[in-house]
């Protein structure tokens, strides 16, 4: 039944009443929509004019920036040109100013090497000048010196012979008069001498004067001891031992000219002076003389003295020195001293033998 109906209804119109409802109802629907959309679209519209407004402003204040940022650049730009040409200009002048520097430099350059030329001419002058004031003092100190050796042994017990040729390469008159103060007054019983001359010429008469006394005289040379024996009286105490030279190696030094079996000659011997004027030393690399290093410290008595001439060469300076580290080494204790003549002399002692050192 209920399926007939549902058929009717479609098959048939449907009423008039309630069609026109439906079309009333359509219509309200349609005028109702119209009326929101109207109010919608107006207010689209007020919302536009209001962003419109606002994007019109903005415009306006991005053209004033922008008008602003172009004022600006302007002026930057004026202000940069302007410092530009204010830098040219200061870079101008202290090119300027550099190009004066440079040429006032120059002159004073030049003024500095002619000054320094006239300095190098002044003190080539004064190390002259000093070289020959030292040359002269060292004249007077031996003029002095010899005075002073002379009246010193003007009354002399055993120095019977007063003759000496001294200086060049013999002893200067500091060192003899060192040596004979030795001799007077620490009488030396065993001495022994490097180098033979005018030292053997002193010390020779000491040893014949004095009987205990044992003296030894080293020389390389045997021309030289013929010639001096037949010149000069030598005693049954004085014992000139004739050794060769030879080149001999002493830490870095290759070439230190030495005597040849020196320290086999005198091993186990002792002495209480010893006079180191030989071999030569005057064309020594680094050493010179180093003979005697060879027996210290079992060379030497208790009391002792060590004379070296010569002090002032290098050779023997740096040969002094390692005495003084020989004798450091083992505990020794010992005086310096040093006497300046036309050659320096210097003498090392033990402790009793101070006053030898400043005499």
């Amino acid at each position: 039944m209920q399926t007939i109906k549902n058929i009717l209804k479609k098959i048939l119109p449907p009423p008039v009443k309630a069609f026109n409802r439906e079309i009333g109802r359509i219509l309200d629907a349609i005028v109702g929509n119209r009326r929101s959309l109207e109010k919608r679209l107006a207010q689209m519209e007020q919302e536009s004019r209001a962003q419109f407004a606002a994007l019109m402003a903005e415009k306006q204040r991005l053209l004033e920036l922008l008008n602003a940022s172009n004022e600006e650049k302007r002026r930057l730009v004026v202000a940069m040109e302007s410092s530009k040409a204010e830098t040219k200009q200061l870079l101008e002048t202290i090119i300027n100013g550099l190009k004066e520097q440079k040429q006032r430099n120059e002159t004073i350059v030049s003024e500095l090497k002619e000054q320094k030329q006239q300095n190098e001419i002044t003190v080539s002058e004064l190390r002259t000048e000093k070289q020959l004031l030292d040359k002269t003092q060292k004249t007077i100190d031996e003029i002095l010196w010899g005075q002073i050796f002379r009246d010193t042994i003007s009354s002399s017990e055993w120095l019977g012979n007063k003759s000496f040729s001294l200086g060049r390469w013999a002893a200067g008159y500091q060192y003899m008069y060192i040596l004979y103060r030795v001799l007077n007054e620490m009488r030396p019983k065993h001495i022994l001498e490097l180098g033979l001359g005018q030292t053997t010429r002193m010390i020779g008469q000491y040893a014949t004067f004095y009987e205990e006394c044992s003296h030894h005289v080293v020389e390389h040379d045997e021309k030289w001891i013929d010639f001096f024996k037949r010149d000069f009286f030598l005693g049954g105490r004085t014992e000139v031992v004739n050794l060769a030279l030879k080149n001999k190696t002493y830490c870095e030094d290759d070439m230190v000219l030495g005597y040849d079996n020196f320290k086999e000659t005198f091993l186990n011997k002792k002495f209480d002076l010893i006079s180191i004027d030989g071999p030569f030393g005057f064309n020594a690399k680094v050493y010179s003389r180093i003979d005697i290093l060879e027996l210290l410290p079992d060379c030497l008595q208790p009391s002792f003295v060590i004379l070296i001439d010569d002090y002032d060469r290098k050779g023997e300076q740096n040969t002094v020195a390692q005495i003084k580290q020989k004798l450091n080494d083992y505990a020794i204790p010992f005086f310096f001293g040093e006497y300046a003549g036309k050659k320096n002399s210097c003498v090392i002692v033990s402790e009793d033998r101070a006053f030898l050192c400043s005499m």
